[in-house]
């Protein structure tokens, strides 16, 4: 549960950089994904790398059951 807790304070104050949108952890802990939008952007060693040219177009389910 601490974990979770502080994963999700590492991300409130960070925002895509392309939308400004915020961001959100996907199951895998991979990749973070920007809330309502079809895009992600990877993490590496826990780090997400938020850079545009790293950012992936998700198919729009993926987006849709994110936001659930």
């Amino acid at each position: 549960m601490k974990n979770e807790v502080l994963r999700k304070a590492t991300l409130e104050p960070l925002r895509c950089p392309i939308s400004r949108l915020p961001l959100e952890w996907d199951e895998s802990g991979q990749w973070v994904n920007v809330v309502g939008q079809p895009r992600r952007y990877p993490v590496k060693d826990g780090i997400p790398i938020l850079v545009e040219h790293a950012a992936q177009t998700t198919d729009s389910t993926d987006v849709a059951a994110s936001t659930r």
